[in-house]
């Protein structure tokens, strides 16, 4: 399926939005499997300006995102699409990209210093603070406090 013909409207209203700082608000309202093309039909081009714009309609307008093909189709895709190909493999939490994913190892399994493990022999989650990680063991694992 090819991208729709350029409509210069389209990519003049988003970019008088960015303009006047009206925020980016995606909606992701269906989730997604990792499909190749099937931000295209989301999306407008315009070749010879190399530009390109999100036309995901949100409560009835278009979405206003704007930007090179590669960052529009990284956008339709992770913030319409809801795909998440980068999956955290200590905790399974999937991410649109990958350098969030690299970002959350970072702050929430690879912290310098002390480093608080779940304590249950089958999690392999690890926490910065003792009172996350008795919360975890409380919500996940239904481990109960003794209070004496």
């Amino acid at each position: 399926m090819s991208p729709q013909l350029f409509d210069p409207f389209i990519l003049a209203e988003a970019q008088a939005a960015q303009r006047e700082g009206q925020p980016l608000r995606p909606n992701p309202v269906m989730p997604g499997e990792p499909v190749s093309d099937a931000w295209i039909p989301h999306a407008s081009t315009n070749v010879a300006s190399e530009h390109c714009a999100c036309l995901w309609k949100n409560s009835g307008n278009a979405c206003r995102y704007i930007g090179d093909t590669r960052m529009v189709k990284r956008h339709i895709e992770s913030k319409h699409l809801c795909i998440k190909r980068h999956v955290c493999e200590l905790c399974s939490r999937p991410f649109a990209q990958k350098s969030n994913l690299d970002v959350h190892r970072q702050q929430v399994h690879q912290k310098d210093g002390n480093v608080f493990s779940c304590g249950y022999e089958t999690c392999k989650l690890t926490f910065m603070d003792r009172a996350t990680r008795l919360h975890h063991m409380e919500q996940v694992h239904g481990h109960v406090t003794d209070s004496s």
